[in-house]
């Protein structure tokens, strides 16, 4: 037994060093880096049945000082933001931009990532998709985390 005394005190003190570096880990929403506005949503998506459109495809101009990007999300939840009512004949014609007066109450902080896969979405072939395609381009990324902005 006496050769196990060493061994259980060694084992004793990393769990307790182990449990000391459990402390509460940062979500890097605590001061994002990427300052944006939501401005629109993927206009397909008016048409699933499967998803939410006012969650899904969101489309976000993102600051970038001196010019602006514009991105396409699908990371979102409906609970992160309060979206605005889409038109269906809007979405039929392919408008997907929200009015002026809403995209400004959607001034948003947040951190993103590049997406590892991308999202398919099946369009019916009544929807215009020219505007939204050529506006995100395939700038296809993930939301890590979302704050609103006052």
């Amino acid at each position: 037994m006496r050769n196990f005394r060493p061994i259980l005190i060694a084992m004793h003190f990393l769990v307790l060093a182990g449990a000391a570096g459990c402390d509460k880990q940062s979500t890097g929403c605590e001061n994002p880096s990427m300052k944006g506005r939501i401005i629109g949503y993927n206009p397909c998506l008016y048409f699933s049945a499967d998803n939410d459109h006012q969650s899904a495809g969101v489309v976000i101009e993102v600051d970038q000082g001196n010019r602006k990007d514009t991105v396409v999300t699908y990371s979102l939840s409906r609970e992160a933001v309060t979206f605005p009512q889409v038109n269906s004949a809007d979405a039929i014609a392919g408008v997907y931009l929200y009015n002026q007066v809403d995209q400004d109450q959607l001034k948003v902080e947040f951190e993103l990532r590049e997406s590892q896969s991308r999202v398919l979405i099946v369009c019916p072939s009544t929807a215009n998709m020219t505007g939204y395609g050529r506006a995100v381009k395939d700038n296809e990324v993930v939301i890590s985390c979302l704050r609103r902005m006052q």
